[in-house]
């Protein structure tokens, strides 16, 4: 098998059908990367913008092999790069620990038209990752998502209202009233769909919303 990035060296399943040089083509952001009320989340015309996440955390900038192969992932259904990107979620959280005591781990949710389109969340997946390092549940059926059209190719602006209303805490699912949580998602680009799901939770009672993000956008 060749390597399903660049085609030119030899890869095997276990690397998700990554090479070797692939592997190395990684930009990982500054351990310490911790950021109060990002300014991602905070940007907003109010003057008393929602109570977005206590911090957000990022292990990698969206760019070379990871950046190519979450997207066809995500969009191409390219299940075979898999085992390299939950490696490298693995790696990520075990070189920068996240401190304290959560009560559970929420991926970033898809609306049902999304998952039925996509097969999966890619969030949700990856978050399993996330979960072997963190050692606690994942919880995700505690935000639902109504469907909207497409975040990518939208501006701040655009994002922000497109998901206006879009998300809520599921009145079905586990009650997050004095909890901790960690949102996980694979990409962050304005930070408008962390701001909506932080803000669904506040409102139903949670105590704290911190975020990982696997990619981040310069």
């Amino acid at each position: 098998h060749s390597c399903q990035i660049c085609g030119q060296e030899p890869a095997v399943p276990g690397s998700g059908f990554v090479g070797a040089r692939c592997r190395q083509d990684l930009a990982w952001l500054p351990e310490a990367t911790l950021e109060s009320r990002p300014r991602e989340l905070t940007a907003n015309a109010s003057s008393s913008p929602p109570r977005s996440c206590d911090f957000v955390r990022s292990g990698l900038w969206n760019q070379g092999s990871p950046m190519n192969a979450l997207k066809a992932y995500k969009y191409e259904r390219a299940r075979h790069f898999e085992p390299f990107l939950a490696q490298l979620v693995e790696e990520w959280l075990q070189r920068a620990p996240v401190g304290g005591t959560w009560t559970a781990l929420i991926p970033a949710p898809i609306s049902r038209r999304r998952r039925r389109e996509r097969g999966f969340n890619q969030a949700t997946e990856l978050a399993k990752s996330a979960q072997k390092v963190l050692q606690i549940p994942i919880w995700d059926n505690i935000l639902q998502r109504r469907h909207t059209r497409p975040q990518a190719g939208l501006d701040r602006l655009e994002r922000s209202q497109n998901l206006r209303g879009a998300l809520a805490v599921n009145p079905r699912g586990v009650d997050p009233i004095g909890g901790a949580f960690l949102l996980f998602d694979d990409v962050l680009t304005t930070g408008a769909s962390l701001n909506a799901c932080a803000h669904a939770l506040f409102e139903a009672g949670a105590h704290r919303v911190g975020s990982l993000i696997f990619l981040r956008e310069r």
